[in-house]
């Protein structure tokens, strides 16, 4: 009786499996794992192990220290003593760099540092008072620092005004740049201007500035103080 291929393919399976079965038991099933000797304890080593005294030093190493001993409380109590004793029977003196009694200082020479030492004025307050005096070309009065950011009335009274500071300027030498740059003119104002000496030429004093309608007599008596 023959066999077909199917029955060939299953029979060889089959034999490959139960070959494989038995290779796994001769190699595994019969292997016994080699027993590793650990070494004993040394005697006095266990004993130490044991001591109480040991037991004590090893929990204050552990993760569950306690910081409630009878060491630690002495030792935070001998420091809060001398906290105590450092704080209230020896202070310290407390330097400041503001001033403590009124002194004025000069608006258009004083530098960031020394604006700085007046009560109520800190970094940005005294950068801002700078850059507006330069973009300025100077102040005619201590009023004008009103016009810079959390500048307080209060604060008028530390200051004084040098005006053989102030620098003035004519109108029809300066660029169409510095003029938008200027506080008192701006840009609307300083291309009005452009126009206006383009067509009719360059405006040489105040009164041809007031002819021209561009600003109103509060803005001139503001900008008398700077235009030749």
């Amino acid at each position: 009786m023959g066999y077909s291929k199917a029955d060939r393919r299953a029979v060889i399976a089959l034999a490959i499996i139960a070959c494989c079965i038995i290779a796994g038991i001769v190699l595994f099933g019969q292997r016994k794992q080699p027993l590793v000797s650990v070494p004993l304890l040394p005697q006095t080593f266990i004993k130490a192990l044991n001591s109480p005294r040991t037991y004590e030093s090893h929990q204050s190493f552990g993760p569950h220290r306690s910081y409630k001993s009878h060491h630690s409380n002495r030792s935070y109590s001998s420091y809060s003593s001398n906290q105590e004793h450092s704080t209230y029977d020896n202070p310290k003196p407390v330097h400041s760099s503001k001033f403590s009694e009124l002194t004025t200082i000069d608006l258009n020479t004083a530098d960031t540092i020394l604006l700085q030492r007046i009560p109520g004025i800190g970094q940005n307050i005294a950068r801002w008072i700078v850059q507006r005096r330069e973009r300025l070309g100077g102040f005619y009065t201590v009023e004008q620092i009103l016009e810079v950011r959390y500048v307080e009335p209060s604060m008028l009274k530390w200051f004084t005004v040098d005006t053989t500071q102030i620098r003035h300027f004519r109108i029809s030498d300066m660029s169409f740049a510095e003029m938008s740059r200027h506080p008192y003119i701006g840009y609307d104002k300083a291309k009005a201007i452009s126009n206006f000496q383009r067509l009719y030429g360059p405006i040489t004093d105040m009164e041809q500035l007031r002819a021209t309608t561009i600003f109103t007599d509060e803005e001139l008596e503001k900008l008398q103080n700077y235009i030749f």
